[in-house]
């Protein structure tokens, strides 16, 4: 097992700012690869973490490419 999966599981386990960042770090040094963004991205999506932000009322994060298409009102056209 790889040292970022070994370290998803920790977070999964027990979330700490240090081991979000040991995970940053490691991204940021392109020392992660495709399967192991997916294993983050399966961990984070199962786990019952969410953000309770009352003034907010429901919302959904869609992700986006950031191009304009996508952030025109209404979608694309």
């Amino acid at each position: 097992m790889s040292r970022f999966i070994d370290l998803v599981e920790a977070l999964a386990a027990s979330p700490t700012d240090g081991t979000m960042e040991a995970l940053v770090e490691m991204a940021v040094q392109g020392n992660v690869d495709e399967d192991e963004i997916a294993h983050l991205t399966c961990c984070l999506a199962e786990s019952e973490i969410r953000l309770d932000i009352p003034e907010l009322g429901t919302v959904t994060d869609i992700a986006s490419t950031g191009g304009l298409a996508s952030l025109k009102k209404g979608g694309s056209k």
